[in-house]
């Protein structure tokens, strides 16, 4: 088992980053703002499936009318008229409806009388929406639409979580170039104050002291540039998770030997874009069986039952005018409608054909680039795991240089210069040892994104 040297998380590290990750899953409006086209798609839904309610309605009128009635009678007589209606109706998904009403109807002029009638009639569409088949379908496609969005949705957010994580690990990569830099300033420190002293008694020349002056004033000048890059890079945090942070919760790298952490394997059917629009493409196929059987007529097959009574006495009209009266009428019917070359419903049909070839076109597509990004993220890796066991190696090595150029330097075998360009490649080391474990932490969690897989391996105790 191969170990190499490593600037590895800790696990406070992991512990502060999962708190981090929790309270932005469920906090932030960042990621409340992107659930906003999953919750509508819900809502549509709940709309379609509520939108067939029970009605029950009520009507009142009453009129006074002096106009001329028949031509047989020119002279005008008042009539008086008033008309109270309650109505109850429904429509089913199946492509039928019903009504049940009752009218009561009264009449006063030279004559006066009421009238009362009952009527129940059923229609149902046994053309365009046989027995509700377009009903149905619209249905099944506001729920596949819902599970499109909600696949976008994941996407989206595991996307808004990537940048976050990055966002964490930036912080944390500037924390810990702060703290090299102050390492190395305190070894400049540390030299310029010997210098001094050899100077002093004569040891070493007046020009190595300005030397390591220049190059302690150097390294002081490369801590405030540490120092501002970890304030933007603090801030830049905050944003996303929109409030102050401590820098004690993001402990620096340290270094020591540790294995690598395995690339991760995953399916590609995981990834939530190929998911979200397989969605799509499945409500886009029953999206065009809605359309494509528009084009065809619409027939409704209706059947009534009507009863009434009209009494010219001051008895009540409602005794033989309700249900199973002798007064009754039986209809049934047939109607239908066939718009004349269908050309709305033609071009509806051609568009949501259209849709479905786009859709597909993008599904091939994006198998092929996912598939790529997943190859080129290893193939990063790989060289990465190279270079991070080379300069592991180089660091071992730009450490034994340093005390040894030191040594050398206080016998007199070397000079300054010597010194300062193997501290100079010690700092180079040092940063290039942090960048490449960072890149490699992000590709791994890009990995994980790409596999679907980001939320709940960050999310996990």
């Amino acid at each position: 088992m191969k170990y190499i040297l490593l600037m590895a998380i800790s696990l406070s590290s992991y512990a502060n980053l999962n708190l981090f990750v929790k309270e932005y899953l469920t906090s932030s409006n960042e990621i409340k703002s992107s659930a906003y086209g999953f919750e509508y798609q819900k809502l549509l839904l709940e709309l379609e499936l509520d939108k067939r309610p029970f009605v029950f309605a009520l009507e009142s009128e009453k009129s006074t009318s002096n106009l001329i009635s028949s031509p047989l009678v020119l002279s005008p007589a008042e009539e008086k008229t008033t008309t109270h209606t309650a109505a109850f109706s429904k429509e089913f998904i199946w492509g039928g409806e019903f009504s049940l009403s009752g009218s009561l109807y009264d009449y006063e002029s030279t004559s006066d009388y009421k009238s009362y009638s009952q009527e129940f009639k059923y229609t149902q569409d046994i053309g365009r929406n046989f027995f509700g088949r377009n009903e149905f379908l619209s249905r099944e496609v506001k729920e596949l639409e819902v599970t499109y969005q909600e696949k976008k949705y994941d996407n989206v957010k595991s996307k808004a979580l990537l940048d976050f994580i990055a966002k964490f690990i930036d912080v944390k990569k500037e924390v810990t170039l702060f703290e090299l830099q102050k390492e190395a300033l305190e070894r400049a420190k540390r030299r310029l104050k010997l210098i001094k002293r050899q100077v002093k008694d004569g040891l070493k020349e007046r020009v190595d002291l300005y030397s390591s002056e220049s190059g302690y004033s150097y390294q002081k000048e490369q801590l405030e540039q540490k120092r501002a890059s970890l304030l933007v890079s603090k801030k830049n945090f905050e944003v996303k998770l929109e409030r102050n942070v401590n820098l004690d919760s993001f402990p620096p790298y340290e270094v020591k030997k540790m294995k690598l952490q395995n690339i991760p394997e995953g399916e590609l059917d995981e990834n939530f874009d190929i998911q979200a629009i397989r969605s799509k493409l499945v409500y886009l196929e029953k999206n065009y069986e809605n359309a494509d059987n528009s084009v065809f007529p619409v027939i409704e097959l209706s059947a009534s039952y009507q009863t009434n009574h009209i009494n010219t006495s001051q008895d009540s009209p409602f005794k033989d005018g309700t249900f199973g009266s002798d007064n009754n009428a039986k209809v049934i019917g047939l109607s239908v409608s066939i718009p004349i070359g269908f050309n709305v419903e033609q071009n509806a049909r051609s568009q949501a054909n259209l849709a479905k070839m786009q859709a597909q076109y993008e599904y091939k597509l994006l198998k092929v680039q996912v598939y790529k990004k997943i190859e080129q993220i290893k193939v990063r890796l790989l060289a990465l795991q190279r270079n991070i066991e080379s300069v592991a190696d180089r660091y071992e090595l730009s450490k034994k240089t340093v005390d040894e150029f030191n040594k050398l330097y206080n016998k007199g075998r070397a000079n300054l210069d010597q010194v300062l360009r193997a501290e100079e490649e010690l700092i180079q080391t040092e940063q290039a040892f942090v960048q490449y474990n960072v890149q490699r932490e992000l590709e791994i969690y890009s990995l994980y994104d790409l596999y679907g897989k980001l939320v709940e391996k960050v999310t996990e105790k």
